[in-house]
């Protein structure tokens, strides 16, 4: 199993919410038009999940997402809409994980804050394991920017893990240089040490041995 983090019970569930919904009524189409709305509240994000839960289609599940154009940021940091983002990512395809990962991007700096929230974090992580390499660079270079202080971050180090876990050779390349750079300040917090575990479990052989060295070396 991978690593995961702090961020409250996922509000899944998908099949049983669908039964509650009105009779005759199409899952996916008795949100539309009210998707931002419904997802900041327990019971409305619980029928989204189940409306994108139900969608058949890409198309279909588009057209929930798009309700939540330029509410991203704000929805990663809310209690509830953070699952509604997980959901999509999870059930979607590639267009579906690009659409959070563009409008990730679309603001300087949010995906280190993202990495950095107790829902966000979940969000990110999600995306690393879900989303397609041409839709993940970006996202991967942002936080390859800020890898270090992640690392050390009671949240940030679950989104590192997980790069760890489903990143490419380059990215264990950057993050061994990274990582022998800065082994001692790594070693100090238990953050940092459960990155240094992720990254001996995860690494290539060549790039692992960089960093254990690098960790017998340090005072």
């Amino acid at each position: 199993g991978g690593v995961g983090a702090p961020g409250g019970e996922a509000l899944g569930g998908g099949a049983a919410l669908g039964r509650a919904l009105p009779p005759g009524r199409v899952a996916d189409g008795s949100v539309l038009g009210q998707v931002w709305m419904l997802s900041q509240d327990a019971n409305g994000s619980r029928r989204v999940q189940a409306a994108l839960d139900a969608a058949g289609t890409s198309k279909a599940r588009m057209l929930i997402a798009v309700e939540l154009r330029g509410h991203v940021a704000k929805a990663m940091r809310c209690p509830h809409a953070n699952h509604v983002l997980q959901k999509l990512v999870n059930v979607g395809g590639p267009e579906e994980c690009l659409f959070v990962s563009e409008e990730l991007l679309g603001r300087a700096g949010l995906v280190s804050q993202a990495a950095r929230h107790r829902y966000g974090c979940r969000v990110v992580q999600h995306l690393l394991r879900r989303c397609p390499p041409h839709a993940l660079g970006p996202i991967t270079q942002a936080l390859l920017a800020d890898a270090l202080s992640l690392s050390c971050h009671p949240f940030g180090t679950y989104v590192v893990q997980h790069l760890l876990q489903y990143g490419g050779d380059q990215d264990h390349r950057q993050l061994a240089a990274v990582f022998e750079r800065s082994i001692e300040d790594l070693g100090r917090c238990s953050a940092g040490c459960g990155v240094l575990a992720a990254a001996m479990a995860h690494m290539p052989a060549e790039d692992a041995a960089r960093v254990a060295r690098a960790a017998a070396a340090a005072p």
